[in-house]
């Protein structure tokens, strides 16, 4: 149960972690040019954050390309942050389900390869 909990607790400070570097560098990017690809800081921490966040981040840089700032700052980013805080209550409430746990790591896993689940 404690090892449970630990693995879920460090998924979902990734999770923040992650959602907070793309957003930093979605805003970074409304300023400067951008190289290797649309994210540089986040490109580096892809591999180890969950692939919730990069989507999130490549939404709001579309809505910042389109100075939709309102509309990203007042409900993208609170809902996405309610999202990562439902999904860790709901881990948490599932955790005496080691399938369950298996199926987090699956997905992750298949989501950040890209293969098909």
């Amino acid at each position: 149960m404690l090892i449970g909990l630990a693995f879920i607790l460090i998924v979902f400070l990734l999770n923040v972690t992650s959602f907070i570097i793309w957003t930093i560098d979605a805003v970074q990017a409304k300023k400067k040019e951008w190289r290797k690809g649309p994210f540089r800081l986040g490109n580096k921490f892809l591999l180890v954050c969950s692939p919730i966040a990069p989507w999130g981040a490549i939404l709001g840089q579309w809505i910042l390309q389109h100075k939709i700032k309102n509309i990203f700052y007042l409900i993208f980013v609170p809902v996405c942050l309610a999202v990562h805080v439902i999904t860790f209550i709901s881990m948490i409430l599932l955790l005496n389900h080691w399938n369950v746990l298996f199926e987090v790591i699956h997905v992750m896993f298949f989501s950040l390869t890209g293969l098909p689940i």
